[in-house]
């Protein structure tokens, strides 16, 4: 039990630390991307960003509904599947990658429904929207399909334990590429270098402000998060050294790297209100070079292990 609650609290000091880290970049790289200073007012180079930025949340009254509750809550059970480190994790099971898979396909689709239902009536067009903001992890959950089966497990840490010769981006590059371009969708969608989401409704922002902002925001690093941590998992090999390299310290330097890649590509790209054009980038280019990419590495395995011919 002790040790239980050990783990959570890691687990959630290491989240509250990287999410206020995060925060504070978020509200700096787009900016210097754009020749802006950001926010400035407080000193030590506005260090303080995130800190006000909770403030103003708290300050506004505000109703949170059940779709908010459901979001945070979703939000941190996601991480009790997902391990941080080798030793910063909750619960070690072997489908804990196919449960992350879902509880982050929910939370996107709650994303709308949280943010729709309150400014307009829930109708059919709304599910439907929620659906296809879900169906963006498609792509990356068939690329990391396509690494479990190279693998040959679905354990994540035996997944990273794998990687000690040679990380898995050396044979799946191009499932690699497709969950970076993914993230970058992902980025776009949820609106956290921008003010809105092209998921939700704009009203949100001027209405909706307060805690259950906060809770929207702190769900949309949860997912961008999770995806980061999975890509270094699957492709980047984890947390293992790297020749006198401590392999905690270098997961987190490849995850502030790939976390400033994916932000500035979002800011490198235009603005996009609507999701649909998202969803067709996601259809059209995304969904089949993921399956090229699975059938590709398929028959790779059959003609090895099979036929033996290679």
């Amino acid at each position: 039990m002790w040790l239980t609650l050990k783990r959570v609290l890691y687990m959630l000091l290491t989240l509250g630390i990287n999410l206020y880290i995060c925060s504070y970049l978020i509200s700096k790289i787009p900016a210097r991307a754009e020749s802006r200073r950001g926010f400035t007012l407080t000193k030590a180079g506005s260090i303080g960003y995130p800190y006000f930025k909770l403030l103003k949340y708290l300050s506004k009254e505000s109703r949170i509904g059940i779709w908010d509750i459901i979001l945070f809550l979703l939000s941190l059970l996601l991480w009790s599947f997902v391990p941080l480190t080798s030793h910063i994790f909750i619960l070690d099971i072997d489908s804990g990658f196919l449960i992350a898979l879902f509880f982050l396909w929910a939370m996107l689709a709650v994303q709308v429904l949280a943010a729709n239902s309150r400014h307009s009536r829930i109708s059919e067009n709304i599910f439907r929207q929620a659906a296809m903001a879900a169906s963006l992890l498609i792509p990356a959950a068939v690329s990391f399909l396509s690494v479990i089966m190279v693998n040959q497990t679905m354990d994540l840490k035996e997944l990273v334990n794998q990687q000690y010769d040679y990380w898995n981006i050396v044979q799946q590059p191009l499932g690699f590429l497709v969950v970076l371009i993914a993230a970058v969708l992902l980025l776009k969608v949820l609106g956290l270098t921008r003010k809105g989401s092209a998921l939700s409704s704009r009203s949100i922002e001027v209405e909706g402000s307060g805690l259950p902002l906060a809770i929207h925001r702190f769900s949309k690093y949860m997912i961008v998060f999770c995806i980061i941590v999975l890509m270094n998992i699957f492709f980047l090999g984890g947390w293992l050294d790297l020749h006198l390299i401590d392999g905690n310290l270098f997961l987190i330097v490849k995850f502030y790297i790939m976390l400033g890649i994916i932000m500035l590509v979002d800011k490198a790209m235009p603005e996009i209100d609507s999701y649909k054009y998202i969803v067709d980038i996601n259809w059209k280019f995304l969904v089949p070079v993921s399956l090229f990419n699975f059938g590709l590495t398929l028959a790779f395995l059959i003609i090895r292990n099979i036929y033996g011919w290679i």
